[in-house]
């Protein structure tokens, strides 16, 4: 298979995989009271997520599986790199979503969390006024920072699972001349 050819499938397959987190915001966004800016239904949201983290593992075993079945044997290393490229697109795909979510789609939940922890901070003898302004500096750009831990935090998780699941989509040929020469020194 042609390295082009890798890239666009892992591209599409990267939609495909980040589509899951993306169900799974808005449906969270939608289950979230627009007044106080909490979850409607706390039950409802653990099992969101657990489908998610499930589904979204299971998804990417499925499309490393997938991508395996062109070859008729496939390295752990391949398999991994395949799996990691997969999950570097989607990774930047939910990182982009979450900054156009926080900006554009859920303002209204944005702000109130914001305004929630501002009232927190001016009740709190603990935090100085120095810190009160530090963070309502970073509050100025939160959807910025959101962006990129989101990338790093989905392209490290990524990496981790990919590692993971290329130990069960890897294909060996036990009688491949390479392995038969080893077996025999």
């Amino acid at each position: 298979m042609e390295s082009q050819n890798k890239w666009q499938l892992a591209a599409i397959d990267g939609l495909i995989l980040s589509s899951v987190t993306i169900i799974a915001t808005l449906i969270s966004g939608i289950m979230t009271d627009a007044k106080t800016g909490m979850s409607t239904n706390f039950i409802l949201g653990i099992v969101l997520w657990l489908a998610k983290f499930g589904g979204s593992i299971y998804l990417l075993y499925w499309l490393m599986k997938k991508y395996s079945s062109y070859y008729d044997t496939i390295s752990y290393g391949k398999s991994f790199v395949y799996g990691f490229i997969v999950c570097m697109f989607s990774s930047i795909v939910c990182a982009c979503f979450a900054y156009v979510s926080l900006e554009f789609i859920f303002t209204e939940q944005t702000r109130i969390g914001i305004e929630q922890t501002r009232q927190m901070m001016e009740s709190s003898p603990a935090y100085t006024e120095q810190t009160k302004a530090m963070v309502m500096k970073i509050f100025n750009n939160y959807s910025t920072y959101v962006m990129f831990g989101q990338l790093i935090y989905l392209t490290i998780f990524g990496a981790i699972v990919s590692s993971i699941v290329a130990n069960y989509t890897k294909k060996t040929n036990p009688f491949t001349e390479s392995q038969f020469n080893q077996e025999q020194e």
